[in-house]
């Protein structure tokens, strides 16, 4: 995929291989739907050069003992690899300019709202507002009454 560029971003991270394939984006706001990516910072640094259209969100820790904590906890990596993406995350934590809005997820819900007013408040910044009303739409689309 990635030699028949298939991938509007796609980079190496702990080892494996990540990405977003073009398809996917393109059914999905083809259906005039939301779209939500998780992306890592080498994603948003690919995107933003691309100049692709977003909001983008840097979720946090509440601190890098938290971090250690959470990522400990889960129990799938081993001390060193524990230490090596708290490494990488002071790295990304560094490239937060890169983002439009930052969240400290301090709990889960909490961070959710947030997050879920973030796009509320964006889906009806003018730039990107849609009205439903085809009449309204006509209107603004226009510039003129």
């Amino acid at each position: 995929m990635t030699d028949r560029n298939e991938f509007l971003e796609w980079a190496p991270i702990h080892d494996n291989y990540y990405g977003t394939a073009r398809k996917n984006i393109e059914n999905t706001l083809q259906k005039r739907k939301d779209l939500v990516l998780e992306l890592d910072v080498q994603g948003v640094e690919s995107l933003r050069a691309l100049k692709y259209q977003g909001v983008y969100i840097f979720i946090l820790p509440p601190s890098m003992e938290e971090l250690e904590k959470r990522l400990a906890g889960r129990g799938t990596e081993s001390d060193n690899q524990v230490k090596q993406r708290l490494e990488v995350g002071k790295k990304e934590i560094a490239k937060s300019h890169l983002y439009d809005y930052a969240v400290t997820n301090v709990n889960v819900d909490e961070s959710v709202d947030t997050i879920l007013s973030i796009i509320r408040a964006e889906k009806n910044r003018m730039s990107r507002y849609q009205p439903d009303c085809p009449e309204i739409r006509k209107i603004i689309d226009s510039g003129t009454a």
